[in-house]
């Protein structure tokens, strides 16, 4: 969990289902959504489901414990996927929002289902910040974004989390440390396309591509942020 200094808030007003446009150029969506390692189909929104409960179950807590959200609690998803945290958070705690921001919408859930309290935007977490989205929340969340990040440089969303936090405001950003997984195989009928293409994607990226996750907390306080904290958890194999 970090926490950092930032600008006082600014309270715009947006759409349900507002797309903002990308500043990087032309091509620049299309790239990010065609790199995306994994695939976005029916199979891949249900693993992400489990797999966010399965995480759930491990680390023991959806927001961190040092975090107390009231009714004027406002939090930011990147790379919100199914929306699933999003959904979670504004159920379990009495928040004001939850907006949720992902470069494809297609795994999230209509917007006519969701609460009146969660919002999903499309927006490239990779491009430049919205300025209506600056000093807008309270916590910034992300997760698992691996397979995401560019050149082995995180500062991108970094720096735009960091953007769109309110003064006293902190990130929360969960991830894998590729170092210190293993693949077990019970058979190879019960292994999965999609797990062995991860894990072989991983491998090949690992020396040279993922040494931002060892190096994330020292890069964080690079681009500005303070009161850095990092928890390793140790997962129980049964949950894997």
């Amino acid at each position: 969990t970090e926490q950092i200094e930032n600008q006082e808030s600014k309270q715009p007003t947006m759409e349900r289902n507002e797309v903002f446009p990308n500043n990087n150029g032309p091509e620049s969506a299309q790239l990010s959504s065609s790199s995306y390692l994994l695939t976005r189909d029916h199979a891949a929104g249900t693993r992400l489901n489990g797999q966010y409960f399965l995480w759930k179950m491990e680390i023991g807590w959806l927001l961190h414990p040092s975090l107390a959200p009231t009714s004027s609690f406002r939090a930011a998803d990147l790379g919100t996927g199914t929306a699933i945290w999003a959904l979670d958070l504004a159920q379990s705690f009495p928040v004001e929002r939850v907006d949720g921001f992902d470069i494809d919408l297609q795994q999230c859930p209509p917007s006519e289902w969701l609460p009146s309290n969660v919002i999903v935007r499309e927006w490239d977490i990779l491009s430049a910040l919205p300025s209506e989205l600056e000093a807008q929340y309270d916590v910034v969340h992300t997760r698992l974004l691996l397979a995401v990040i560019r050149d082995n440089n995180p500062r991108p969303v970094l720096r735009n989390a960091l953007r769109m936090l309110k003064k006293g405001g902190c990130l929360q950003w969960d991830e894998l440390d590729q170092w210190g997984t293993f693949t077990v195989e019970i058979g190879r009928q019960q292994a999965t396309r999609t797990g062995h293409s991860f894990q072989k994607a991983a491998e090949s990226m690992v020396v040279d591509t993922l040494t931002w996750i060892r190096d994330l907390p020292s890069i964080m306080e690079e681009v500005g942020f303070v009161n850095v904290k990092k928890e390793e958890i140790d997962c129980d194999m049964g949950l894997a």
